[in-house]
């Protein structure tokens, strides 16, 4: 189990102040999304905490380590990230890009193991995509471009996962399904996610915590079902939302 301490944390892009003085703690088997209008600095957060930028102020620590203080390696032995898009990799199948998912933990000398192959097979299955890993990820669809990248997250096998809009590209049915199985799964494992949504019930669905991101540095977080309201949502995207209550599920719809 992996434990997130964040700490004092001011994070800068240009002269947008990202957030100021963020103090959060990340619990074992919690999912959190971050959500806030276009240009708040979403994605720039996922990569800072994921150690991949360096922030104004303040610390990030996994498992008690400075995330920007240890080796690479280590740190992709404890967290993963899902970018919004990667680069093109359009040549490789899908079996490659998930057994590359698996060299945080491969030895230098030995290489790629069976323990590995079974992990990666174990992964394919459960994720139903069988019938595309063989396939160059440069003839898929976007969804299926997606759900190749998903289970590379799982193969990776970190305490702490984070995913940068992780449905983009994906159906309706896939949306559901695949955030559905894949937090179920992960909360049972004790994992922390922590997502960055652009759908507010999407967000609100399949959140224990939410970070709202309001703007010059600015943020508010807490239990979902304490700062989903219509109050908080209308002033985070500066356009009146209310909700409503459709079949036992809360629905946030702008006016």
């Amino acid at each position: 189990m992996s434990d997130v301490t964040v700490s004092g944390l001011c994070i800068d892009v240009g002269r947008t102040r990202v957030c100021d003085q963020l103090d959060l703690a990340l619990k074992p088997g919690e999912v959190w999304s971050v959500i806030g209008r276009n240009g708040a600095g979403k994605t720039t957060l996922l990569h800072t905490l994921a150690g991949l930028r360096a922030p104004q102020a303040g610390s990030i620590s996994i498992d008690g380590s400075n995330v920007h203080r240890v080796s690479a390696r280590v740190r992709a032995q404890r967290v993963s990230i899902l970018f919004q898009q990667l680069d093109e990799m359009s040549s490789l199948t899908g079996h490659e890009i998930l057994i590359n998912a698996r060299h945080p933990w491969v030895s230098r000398w030995e290489g790629i193991q069976e323990q590995d192959e079974e992990i990666v097979q174990r992964v394919v299955h459960e994720h139903d995509i069988v019938h595309l890993v063989d396939r160059p990820v440069g003839i898929l669809s976007g969804g299926e471009r997606r759900r190749i990248e998903l289970a590379a997250v799982a193969v990776q096998d970190t305490g702490v996962i984070l995913l940068d809009e992780p449905v983009n590209h994906l159906d309706l049915h896939f949306q559901i399904e695949t955030l559905s199985a894949l937090l179920n799964q992960w909360r049972a494992q004790d994992k922390i996610v922590m997502m960055v949504m652009h759908d507010l019930n999407l967000a609100t669905r399949f959140s224990d915590q939410l970070l709202c991101l309001m703007g010059h540095g600015e943020s508010l977080s807490g239990p979902t079902k304490t700062i989903a309201t219509e109050e908080n949502f209308s002033r985070l995207m500066k356009h009146p939302i209310r909700r409503y209550d459709a079949h036992g599920q809360t629905v946030f719809v702008p006016l």
